[in-house]
This record gives structure tokens, sequence and C-alpha cells, in this order.
């Protein structure tokens, strides 16, 4: 699980009254709080990392076993859709049958759904059941401060579901304001001080009882504004690090800056009668603020006050953590791009090529292709295509340096499985205990067409198209020139192999990304990508790299990086 994600969701836990654990893709428990430990008995050591149905899930109420594959519970992770039961149970360490009622919510980042929370609670006490009901109703009337500490605690987690259900700051924000209002305001407005200018505030959103109210207000719903210098007004002294202020007079502000300009328009047009300024922390510094207003002579009391401040914070740790999320991945993304080479342009040869990176979750890995001139009578290239171990930032800086290991034992050997031993033994001493798989080829023209001789560590095998007339190209896999994989035996014996195209024959080089499904391997995404491949080609290999993605429909759960060596 992404590191942002997993520090949100470890906070969640560890925040939320009721039992709450949350779950990978895979179903194996990664977060859980002692709520959780204390009610079905279980020691922490014994749980992370173990399949959460297996340790508490697998019988029903009346004590038969139900099947792991296709539980509840756990599918929310892969399939992005909450689910609940308000009658179930959990299997305790000694074996009792604990009744429950579960909640599982989607954790997700912008590309969709990585992991599921699971918040439950004990309903063996049916009186305890009604009372936190009537709580809960209590706050959905519009008073959650003056509810009891059910009450409370469910709209607190509430709030923290909605903030940590997405990655995209925006929508997060724009959220939490619909969640509170009208329950705590008749309106509310948030905003953020630039990421890369902390002298600039931009307004996210603006959330009012009535919608249309927000429509009329047209572009200052998100403008931006200069942060005055010190004191400044109430927002301002905010955003600065005040942690809340009550406004009793709104709209009596005075107009000598910009932000007061702002904040007394939207004060005089939707109408104020005490506003709460309430920061937004993170760690150790404000890096928002929401206004939240209310109207006909209506105050705020100073629990709703409290309550106010734990919702900020929460919303401020969301926010931090979605950026950071957000930054390491576009770093990875960038080092990855910016790796990727200009293609050659070769008389006799022709290259496409392609990188995606992963549609979902802050998977950002080893990928890349490559192409450059070896140099020489014989105008030969050297191609390559390969996969580093990780999905993270130090991935990526891995498959920088591998990359360039690969072209300097290029010039030394014309062999290919020389060149990849090379580049194992050299892996051995720069990147000792990191694993990689990879194809590299050597493409020179001979006679009419191009020769390619290549190698291949435990890399998905080439796929060769062989034009047809008046129809889809023959598409065979090369299984030839096979070999473990780098990182692994550094001295085990390689083998090269050599293969002819023919003008308009191609080679298709490419990652597992796109083949590979986690639950039924690599084998029916390769028969997918041959009857692709084969009826793109007959268009040119520009045509088959532009399409062959969208041909196949993916939204790719890892890397993709695709190059297509063509013979004209």
């Amino acid at each position: 699980m992404p590191d942002a994600v997993q520090g949100v969701a470890d906070l969640l836990t560890g925040a939320v009254a009721a039992g709450a654990y949350v779950v990978d893709r895979s179903g194996r428990v990664t977060s859980v709080n002692r709520t959780t430990l204390e009610l079905l008995g279980f020691d922490e050591g014994k749980v992370l990392g173990r399949a959460a149905h297996d340790l508490w899930h697998y019988v029903d109420a009346t004590g038969h076993r139900r099947a792991s594959r296709g539980c509840p519970i756990t599918a929310v992770a892969a399939t992005g859709r909450a689910e609940s039961s308000d009658r179930d149970v959990f299997v305790c360490r000694d074996g009792r049958l604990l009744p429950v009622g579960w909640t599982s919510v989607p954790i997700v980042d912008p590309g969709g759904p990585g992991a599921a929370l699971v918040v439950f609670h004990d309903i063996s006490g049916q009186r305890v059941e009604l009372r936190a009901a009537d709580d809960l109703a209590e706050v959905r009337a519009g008073d959650p401060a003056a509810a009891g500490p059910a009450a409370r605690t469910a709209f607190l987690t509430e709030i923290t579901l909605a903030l940590i259900s997405t990655l995209d700051v925006d929508e997060a924000l724009a959220r939490l304001a619909r969640m509170l209002v009208p329950r705590f305001a008749d309106w509310c407005v948030i905003d953020l001080i630039e990421l890369d200018d902390a002298d600039r505030v931009r307004r996210v959103t603006v959330a009012h009882t009535n919608p249309a109210a927000v429509r009329e207000l047209g572009p200052v719903v998100t403008t931006r504004f200069p942060l005055p210098p010190p004191p400044g007004p109430p927002l301002a002294r905010v955003l600065r690090g005040v942690p809340s202020l009550v406004l009793a007079q709104p709209d009596a502000t005075g107009s000598s800056t910009e932000m007061e300009r702002q904040q007394g328009d939207l004060f005089r047009r939707l109408g104020a009668s005490e506003a709460l300024v309430v920061g937004l922390q993170a760690r150790t510094r404000t890096i928002g603020a929401v206004t939240m207003v209310r109207t006909g002579g209506r105050h705020f009391t100073v629990a709703e006050r409290a309550l106010a401040e734990d919702v900020a914070l929460r919303a401020g740790i969301a926010v931090d953590n979605a950026r950071l999320y957000t930054d390491t991945r576009s770093a990875a993304e960038a080092l990855q791009r910016s790796l990727l080479p200009v293609l050659p342009a070769h008389p006799r040869i022709t290259l496409a090529g392609t990188y995606l990176p992963a549609g979902r979750g802050a998977e950002v890995g080893g990928d890349w292709y490559d192409a450059y001139w070896l140099g020489g009578p014989s105008a030969a290239l050297g191609v390559a295509l390969g996969d580093v171990a990780g999905h993270d930032l130090q991935a990526a800086a891995r498959m920088s340096d591998i990359r360039t290991l690969l072209r300097a034992a290029s010039l030394v050997d014309d062999d290919p499985a020389a060149v990849l031993t090379r580049l194992d033994r050299a892996m051995a001493v720069f990147h000792e205990g990191v694993t990689a798989t990879a194809v590299y080829a050597r493409v020179e023209p001979a006679g009419d067409g191009v020769r390619v001789r290549w190698a291949n560590a435990g890399h998905p095998p080439p796929l060769l198209l062989t034009p047809a007339a008046g129809g889809p190209a023959t598409a065979t896999f090369l299984d030839g020139g096979g070999g473990t994989l780098l990182g692994a035996a550094p001295d085990l014996p390689r083998a090269s192999a050599i293969v002819d195209l023919a003008p308009g024959a191609m080679l298709v080089l490419y990652s597992d990304g796109l083949v590979e499904d986690r639950e039924t391997g690599l084998a029916p995404g390769m028969a997918r990508l041959r009857q692709a491949a084969s009826v793109l080609a007959p268009a040119g290999p520009e045509h088959l790299n532009a399409h062959l993605l969208s041909d196949l429909g993916l939204e790719p759960a890892d890397d993709v990086a695709v190059l297509v060596v063509a013979a004209r």
C-alpha cells in the first residue's frame, strides 16, 4: 500500500473508538486498532500481514464455513464499492462468535481502489445499539456537538472516511464542505495556502444549503488572493497559526486587503450572523482554513468549536498526506519520462515506443525502454526493454542506473547474452540484492531486411509480427534466448537467439504490465496481445504503438512500456 495512504489509515484506525482495521487488495491486514484486538482477543503480531477473512470472518452465524473468495468485506478493496451489514458475526481468538455490525469502505487514489477500511462494533447489546442509532440520528439532524459520545465518534469517522477515500485534494475538501453543510453550518468555504507560493491563498470550494447560491457566485468560488502581512484580518491570522477564531459580526470586516474584500463579499452575498474560522493543521504548520458560517442568529458553542477543530485536524493531515503522495508519484514519473530516449532515426529500421504509468495505486516502478546507436560500419542499434523490481521512487532511480550500465556493457560486447552477463555482474557490485528482467537486442541491416540478435533475462518473450497477404499479421512469441532474471545468479550461462525480419515485419518488446493479470497470470493477457497486435500490424509500427493499449482495453495496475522494432 502507498505510504501516504497507509499513514492516513494508521491514523484513522488509531482514532476510531469502534473496532477498525485496514486490508490491502489481497485481503491481508495492514493496520489494526486496539479495540479490534480487545474485542476479538488477538495479538497485533499475529494479525498484521494475515488474511482478515481467515482470522475472524470464516464462519457465519450458524457456524458454517464460508469461502474467502467473494468475501464482501475484503472485496471492497478490489471493487471500490462500499459494503455494510448490521447483522454478522466475527470469530474471536477463543472460538466465540461475536455479533457485529460492520462497514467496509474503499481507500482509493486518483486511479482507483487500493485498500479497504473496515469499522465494526459489537451488537450483542441491543439497547446500546439503539442508543447509538438515536445519537447518530441527532447528528444527522444538524447538532453533532450536542449528541452523545457515540454520535460524535460516528460523525468524525464519517468525515475521515470521506477524506481518505480519495487522494485528490480538491475533491476531498469538497466532500468535507458538503458534509459540514447543513449539519454544522449554513454555508462554508475552504482555503489553502499555495504549495509553490506561501504568500498566496487559493479558494478551493464553497458549499451552501442552497446549491444555486454557490452557482450564482461565479468565479468567486475559485479565486486566488495574496496572504496579507501580519497581523492581517481573521482569516490571515488563522492561516498563520491561530487555531480558530469566532467572528461575531463577520459582515463588519474592513476592505483594506484583497483577502478582506473577498471575505466581505461572501459574507454580504450569502449572509452571516456568526462565522467560525478553523485552521487546517498538518503536523507543525497550517496549510489552510475552513470558514463555517451560520445565519439567522445561530451561534457556535464551545463544544462545537472543539469539534470543528478536531475535524480540521483530520482534514489537514489527510490533505498533507495526499500532497505527499502526489509529489512522490510525480517525481518518480518525471524521472522515468526524462529517461525515455529520443528514438534514433535509421534508414532501414523504424522504432516506436510508449510508456504508461500505472492506472491505480501509488505504484511508480522501474519500467523502461531504450534505443541507441552502437556505432561501427554495420549501423547497428541497441534496443532494450526492462523492469526493475519495486514500485517507488527508489525503483525508478535504480532503473536509471541499470539502464546506464546496460548501455556501457553493450559497447563492449556484440553478443547480447554476453551483454546481459556483464550487466548482471555489474548489478551484483552496484545494486546488490536488486532484481530486474530485461530483453536486450542488437538490431542491424542484413540483406533486404533486418537481423535481430537478442537475449532475454526473465522477461516476457518478444512478439514477432510477420506480414500476411490481405489480412492480419502472423503473430508468434519468440522463446529463444531465454535466461534467468538479472540479480538472481550472475554466473549462470546465458544464450542469444537470432531472427531475421523481412521488410514490413515487426518485433514487439513489452513489460509484463501489458499482459499480466494478478488473478489469471500472463497467459490470457498474452493471447489478447497476440490477437490485437496481429490486427493492428498491417497499418504500420506507429499505428500499432498508438492503438495497442486502447485496443486491449487496458487500465494497467502496473506500469507499461512498449517498444516496436520494424524492418522497412
